[in-house]
């Protein structure tokens, strides 16, 4: 008896759909090290077994050229190997998902079984893990916080926000409209983990998941006042209300800035200050790989500053366009509700200012799929 091949695509999304139960299991081992260097080799293979459009060609061997002289004027060892891939691996990945748009949605069509799989794994593993005293944490304000088996929300979260887009595929693609009660467990996640920002994310995702299962915009609007109630209620019995009058208390250290930005803002400034003092090529092009770790001895925890330190005005240029292009083709010809827009922007925006959203996998690697199904049912509901 002959074996039957798995086909590269089905390994590519596979592996990408592996990720959040990684990521919710394990940190930094070799195994997550391991699913990356896979996804990356089937990526290069993916970009020359679908060919390459001439705009994305163009786009890559430009992003090849700046990365060379990055890496040229960055000093070696870094302190972080991780951050030699994030970038390049995340213009990559959008530009070949934006080539693809349409393959991937009818590729992903049918493949909502394995979706369900994945969602139900996380779930139970996930759902397990909320009775089990350890996998809870203590931080600001004294508060108990939620990390599951990761033991942090800075894992958990990102994992959480990909099953809820996997959650609206299945909703849209799926025409499975009650998987809105998969976004229940991250809800919970978010409640009572440690981020204000995952919190937010998770809110965005819901009101995405509500407005598909509510089906109309009249209906979605007449119950947006007793389901805002219902979440200020479990939001005041959440350990994230710990973190939040962490914030507003005065005598806590660092001003109101500090504190909402959990210090954020004061190495915001510092490597701002740092990159305004370098050579003029130097802020067009990128001041090194390891800027920001010279200067405050973290990464910024903010996409644009990020960028503006390691890859210059340039690299920001780059990651603005493709993340640009990515939600313009995806809703092409789609008539999509402002809120619902608003809302999947946000997802991005909120984290990529707030936390970051290309160094973290799990929110890279799903947010193309939230782009292609909504802009792919607002479509077909209007045709």
């Amino acid at each position: 008896m002959t074996r039957k091949r798995i086909p590269i695509v089905d390994c590519y999304f596979g592996l990408i759909c592996a990720f959040p139960i990684a990521t919710m299991l394990i940190d930094g081992t070799i195994i997550n090290k391991l699913l990356f260097a896979s996804l990356v080799v089937i990526q290069i293979y993916l970009f020359f077994a679908k060919r390459l459009t001439l705009r994305s060609f163009l786009l890559i061997f430009f992003l090849i050229l700046h990365y060379l002289f990055v890496i040229l004027i960055t000093d070696f060892p870094i302190a972080n190997n991780n951050l030699l891939f994030y970038y390049p691996f995340f213009l990559a990945y959008t530009y070949f998902i934006y080539d693809n748009i349409d393959g991937m949605h009818t590729y992903v069509n049918g493949k909502i079984g394995f979706i369900k799989v994945v969602i139900n794994i996380w779930t139970v593993l996930v759902g397990v893990s909320i009775v089990v005293p350890d996998c809870y944490y203590i931080k600001e304000g004294g508060g108990l916080y939620f990390g599951s088996w990761a033991g942090s929300i800075f894992r958990l979260g990102p994992s959480a926000m990909f099953i809820q887009v996997l959650a609206i595929m299945l909703q849209t693609i799926g025409k499975q409209r009650y998987a809105t009660i998969y976004s229940l467990i991250p809800l919970y996640c978010v409640f009572m983990g440690s981020s204000r920002t995952y919190l937010f994310i998770g809110a965005c995702l819901f009101i995405i998941s509500w407005y598909v299962f509510c089906g109309s915009k009249r209906k979605f609007w007449v119950s947006f006042v007793p389901l805002a109630a219902i979440f200020l209620l479990l939001f005041l019995s959440s350990s994230i209300l710990e973190k939040i009058l962490y914030t507003l208390d005065e005598e806590q250290y660092g001003d109101f800035w500090f504190r909402l930005t959990s210090g954020r803002s004061d190495f915001w400034k510092k490597n701002l200050v740092a990159w305004s003092d370098m050579p003029l090529i130097n802020k067009f092009f990128g001041s090194s790989i390891n800027f920001t770790y010279k200067i405050t001895g973290l990464w910024a925890h903010n996409d644009f500053i990020e960028i503006v330190c390691s890859f210059g005005i340039v690299g920001v240029l780059q990651y603005v366009f493709a993340m640009n292009s990515l939600i313009r083709k995806s809703w092409s010809g789609s008539r999509i509700p402002l809120a619902i827009k608003f809302s999947v922007v946000l997802v991005w925006l909120f984290n990529a200012f707030f936390n970051m959203h290309y160094v973290y996998f799990c929110a890279m690697l799903c947010y193309p799929f939230l782009t292609i199904t909504i802009g792919s049912y607002f479509k077909t509901e209007n045709d």
